[in-house]
């Protein structure tokens, strides 16, 4: 009677202990959580700053083009005979 008393005291004892684990990893999950859902939101911030910088490069892209077609007529050599 007295190792069962003794086992159950062990196993009450390894109970407390695992449910402190639990609430551990429990706390732990919860902040990994946050830090995942802070994570997306900045991925997605970064995201569209992308595309505004892309957007922004195509059409400096397409001026700087444009001008230099513009300089290439102006400057262009005609014949002094037409």
């Amino acid at each position: 009677l007295a190792e069962r008393a003794a086992q159950l005291t062990s196993l009450g004892e390894n109970v407390s202990r695992l449910n402190g684990v639990v609430e551990s990893q429990s706390a732990q999950i919860a902040t990994l959580e946050s830090q995942i859902a802070e994570q997306l939101r900045q991925i997605a911030e970064l995201e569209a700053k992308s595309r505004d910088d892309e957007e922004l490069r195509r059409r400096l892209h397409n001026t700087i083009q444009e001008l230099k077609g513009n300089i290439r007529v102006f400057c262009r050599v005609r014949p002094l005979f037409a």
